[in-house]
Formats: C-alpha cells, sequence, structure tokens
C-alpha cells in the first residue's frame, strides 16, 4: 500500500531526517528510532501521537538511556513506508539522504517538513542584544543543501552555507538573520518543541 502524501507525513519525514534513524537489526528487522533530550518529554508526546495517528493501529514506545529519550517502533510496515517516501535505511549521513520531491509540490507540507526539522535539529539563539538567529546546522551538505531551497522558496534570505571543521570531521550550517524573518518563521512554521518556543518568546523580549 502507497503512503498518503499528507501535511502530516511531511512533518514526520522532517522528524525523521533530523532526529530520527532508520535500520535493519541483526535479525534484519526495521527498528524506527527517534532520539529525544530528557528536557523534551513534552515534544515526545506530541511525536508520539503525531507518528501513531498516521501509522494507525501501530504503536510507538517509549524507553529511556541514560543520556536520552527514544520513540521507537519494529513494525516492518511502518519501516516499508517510511522508505518508500524518501527515508533511508541506515546511515544518513552516508546515503546523503535528500529531500523527497513530492513535499515540494505544496506550501503546506514545505511547512510541516520545516517544523519537524527544526523542532528536532534547529535551534534559536541570541547573538548579541537583541539580535536573533535561527541556525541550521548538519553533518550532511545535501540535506542542509535542500533544507535551504525550502526555506528560500518560501520568501526567506538565509545566509550562505558555511562549512565548520571539528577535529576530524565536518559540518554545514546558515543561519535566518533578518529580525522580520525571524518573526514571520516563528509565526508560520509554530513549532511544537516548546523549549524552541520559550527560548525565543524569553529572548525576543
Amino acid at each position: 500500500m502507497k503512503p498518503k502524501l499528507t501535511p502530516e507525513l511531511a512533518e514526520i519525514v522532517g522528524i525523521m531526517m533530523g532526529d530520527g534513524c532508520l535500520y535493519l537489526d541483526r535479525l534484519n528487522k526495521y527498528q524506527t528510532v527517534i532520539s529525544f533530550n530528557k528536557d523534551e518529554k513534552d515534544y515526545l508526546v506530541y511525536v508520539k501521537n503525531l507518528f501513531e495517528n498516521y501509522f494507525d493501529g501501530y504503536k510507538f514506545c517509549i524507553t529511556e538511556t541514560k543520556d536520552e529519550l527514544l520513540l521507537r517502533n519494529t513494525s516492518v510496515f511502518v519501516g516499508k513506508q517510511l522508505e518508500a517516501v524518501g527515508i533511508c535505511v541506515g546511515n544518513k549521513i552516508k546515503n546523503k539522504i535528500t529531500l523527497p520531491f513530492w513535499i515540494y509540490q505544496e506550501n503546506i507540507s514545505i511547512i510541516r517538513f520545516l517544523r519537524g526539522f527544526f523542532d528536532t535539529d534547529g535551534c534559536v539563539y541570541r547573538k548579541y542584544d537583541n539580535f536573533l538567529q535561527v541556525q541550521f546546522k548538519l553533518a550532511c551538505e545535501e540535506t542542509l543543501s535542500s533544507v535551504y531551497k525550502l526555506l528560500v522558496q518560501l520568501g526567506f534570505h538565509p545566509s550562505r552555507i558555511q562549512r565548520e571543521s571539528n577535529k576530524n570531521n565536518f559540518s554545514w550550517k546558515f543561519y535566518l538573520c533578518r529580525q522580520s524573518e525571524i518573526r514571520r518563521f516563528f509565526q508560520l512554521f509554530s513549532p511544537k518543541n516548546l523549549k524552541h518556543v520559550k527560548r525565543y518568546l524569553k529572548m525576543k523580549k
């Protein structure tokens, strides 16, 4: 059965491309896992409901490790559905995962994808005084370039993509710096991860 290409699925894809992982375990069974910081319990509940409402009848279990919270599903159906919409099995960096073409087709899908991606892998901070920046930073240039193109398509003006070196590893990043666009960003995408919302509201005062 082909997946229904809905705005909810676009947000799920954004979450998976951010802090999600799809892989096959030693028994060749699908594992769908999303990672959360321990201070993101409210957001974890939101994501759990989002996934379970879309994948109706399939449960996602919460587990806890020393350092993080995990949302996990072991269904073959869920794994194959995610594969079918562009989530590759295995290492996202090595696979150089890029955006599924269908998300580009409608603005609502773009918005929901970017919400999911920002909630899991973005940040907002004060550079100095009341000057705020939104940052996107990833270890995969191809994935980040896809996100960059979506923001441009919606009329934003992100900075150029910069490469950053850290010992033997590289990452890529870009920013939203225009203050009017940061206000529009939070209004348009309405992030569901409360840590971003609280930080933004506190810093913009």
